[in-house]
């Protein structure tokens, strides 16, 4: 990347790090990415945090064999146990309401349509509200995994390879209210809402080194990353005046020491 730039003309003298760019504070516009505040009826929504959340890469390894010749009773089907583990996934989360969980992401070892499954993998994402409930939610799909594994007494078996996650993320209490403020300016306080953000995005790590505010604006129908996303003109019009004025009203509130800084 460096030496690209580089060969473009685009490298600057500044290092690419917080403390060389001196940060003040931090604000994003974006769209919900859900149905709330269409559902709501609300225009604008001054988000305060972002959900924790946590990805586990899962092996689940059977035995190979023939799919003609080998006995239905002596087969170790990866792929079949791996069926009711992404079942036990879904369950757990409408059983405990710890949060949401779901497996988007399948791989198996095996092509062969004669083949019985030896491996698979799948990804699982587990979202709740804060850290400990993600790991009370974790905690409650592998025990149903063990108890799935155990019921096949087959020599089936899983084990997680990795994971990733992005901890809770609870924005700045004077970005918040530079975010209130402005909405409420622009639209009134009857057609604005507070929310927790599902979804991960920049400000999630923003906020980790100098204070940081979002703002959402309505998705239509909730959908987002495919064609059909749609935010009307209006309400992105909206939300850039609402970044603009939350911007002006935090700088505002510096300069007359009506916020005290510490990044």
């Amino acid at each position: 990347m460096k030496d690209a730039l580089q060969e473009i003309g685009y490298r600057g003298e500044t290092p690419c790090d917080y403390h060389e760019n001196g940060l003040e504070c931090h604000f994003e516009l974006h769209i919900e990415q859900g149905p709330i505040l269409e559902k709501e009826s609300k225009s604008v929504s001054v988000v305060t945090s972002v959900q924790s959340m946590k990805w586990f890469s899962i092996r689940v390894g059977g035995i190979e064999g023939h799919s003609g010749t080998t006995p239905m009773p002596a087969r170790a089907d990866a792929l079949v146990t791996a069926s009711r583990l992404i079942t036990a996934v879904r369950d757990c989360a409408l059983n405990t309401e710890l949060g949401v969980a779901i497996v988007g992401v399948i791989s198996s070892d095996t092509s062969s349509q004669a083949t019985i499954p030896a491996g698979v993998k799948f990804i699982i994402d587990v979202r709740c509200s804060t850290d400990d409930m993600v790991e009370q939610h974790a905690a409650h799909i592998f025990t149903a995994f063990d108890s799935t594994i155990a019921s096949e007494n087959n020599g089936t078996s899983y084990h997680i390879e990795r994971s990733w996650g992005l901890p809770e993320f609870i924005f700045h209490p004077h970005c918040i209210e530079a975010v209130r403020a402005s909405a409420f300016s622009q639209i009134g306080e009857d057609q604005v809402m507070e929310m927790k953000s599902r979804a991960g995005h920049d400000s999630a790590w923003t906020s980790r080194v100098c204070p940081t505010g979002m703002i959402f604006v309505p998705s239509k129908d909730g959908i987002s990353h495919k064609p059909h996303e749609y935010t009307s003109p209006e309400h992105c019009a909206l939300g850039a005046q609402v970044l603009l004025d939350a911007v002006l009203h935090y700088d505002t509130k510096v300069k007359t020491a009506g916020f005290e800084v510490s990044v």
